[in-house]
């Protein structure tokens, strides 16, 4: 199970949170695009994600010019969405955004395993945490979970671990059990989040929208017309 029936798929094929109140992140990245691009404004919304996905259209290649920010149930996070026609891949904003506002950052990933191994796309699932220090990269502990084709891989850094990680599965011999859905869960939910649950995101929202929005775009896609694509249905 994954958020939502993966409706919003590449929206949520990543999911960004970090540990900081929602005005406080929207301000932080506001100020963020406006060094980058000249310019940003905020925009207040009532309801939560699904109230307010679609203000991420269209999906754009390159610069992403509409980020969404979402209060969660949890006071002490707040997710992050943005507009990549190629699907969520918060990691440099959250990375970043931990650092200059001295808070956790945490970047998930869960993509169902491709039923023909001859062809993509394919599963994984991922954890990254980020911290407010650290020198190039500020991740405090990343495991990962991908398929290759046929082929899985794990792999856990050599970072100190957490005390809620179950070590004991990161040698089982089956490599697929050594990262599980359910493990990412209960990771996730030891620092008080369950990004795969609808009710975690009541809102209210923030959409960001920088200068890119200017710019002429490779790719413009509504997410249905993405879908679509994708050979997903709407």
């Amino acid at each position: 199970m994954t958020l939502l029936n993966d409706r919003y798929v590449p929206i949520t094929s990543g999911l960004g949170f970090l540990e900081a109140p929602l005005g406080e992140v929207a301000q932080a990245l506001e100020q963020w695009r406006v060094a980058i691009h000249g310019s940003a404004r905020q925009e207040r919304f009532l309801g939560g994600f699904e109230d307010n996905v679609l203000k991420l259209e269209p999906l754009v290649s390159g610069w992403t010019s509409r980020e969404l920010l979402v209060a969660t149930s949890n006071p002490n996070w707040t997710a992050f969405f943005d507009c990549d026609v190629l699907g969520g891949d918060q990691k440099t904003p959250i990375s970043y955004l931990a650092k200059t506002m001295g808070c956790h950052g945490l970047f998930v990933c869960s993509v169902p395993a491709s039923k023909d191994a001859s062809r993509g796309p394919w599963g994984g699932i991922q954890y990254k945490l980020y911290g407010p220090v650290g020198t190039p990269s500020n991740y405090v502990r990343a495991i990962s979970l991908s398929q290759d084709g046929a082929r899985w891989s794990f792999d856990a850094d050599d970072k100190p671990v957490l005390d809620f990680e179950e070590v004991e599965a990161y040698t089982s011999r089956k490599v697929r059990d050594r990262f599980t859905l359910d493990m990412l869960k209960r990771y996730c939910a030891a620092l008080g989040l369950h990004p795969f649950d609808a009710e975690f995101y009541p809102g209210p929202s923030i959409l960001v929208t920088n200068a890119s929005e200017l710019q002429t775009q490779e790719t413009s896609l509504t997410l249905a017309e993405v879908r679509e694509r994708m050979g997903l249905s709407n």
